[in-house]
This record gives structure tokens, sequence and C-alpha cells, in this order.
């Protein structure tokens, strides 16, 4: 695990400790952004995630 890593799963499980909406997705060889992020997958689950905290669901 990076240095990096450590921190997003941290944030991921504290706002989950206090009830925020979040999902950790980790794509492996990737930084912050670029090609990795482009894939019909990834952006599938981004924009399902948007479209749900847009309408309030938890």
């Amino acid at each position: 695990m990076t240095k990096k890593t450590f921190y997003f799963q941290r944030l991921h499980s504290r706002l989950d400790q206090v009830g925020g909406k979040n999902e950790l997705l980790t794509v492996k060889d990737a930084g912050h952004d670029g090609p990795m992020f482009e894939t019909p997958e990834i952006q599938k689950k981004v924009i399902s995630f948007l479209r749900e905290s847009a309408r309030g669901g938890k």
C-alpha cells in the first residue's frame, strides 16, 4: 500500500463513520487522473454515484 492509498482509505473510512456518502474506487497504476479513468466501467460507476448523490441517496 502506498502512502497516498493509505490516506485515501483513511478518508473513506472516516466518511463511512460519519455517514458521509462516498465510494472508494482504486485503479491500478493510476494517479489522480488519466486515461485509466475513461473506461466505460469507471465512467458508469462515477456517473451512477453522482446521480444517486444528486437525488439524495445514501
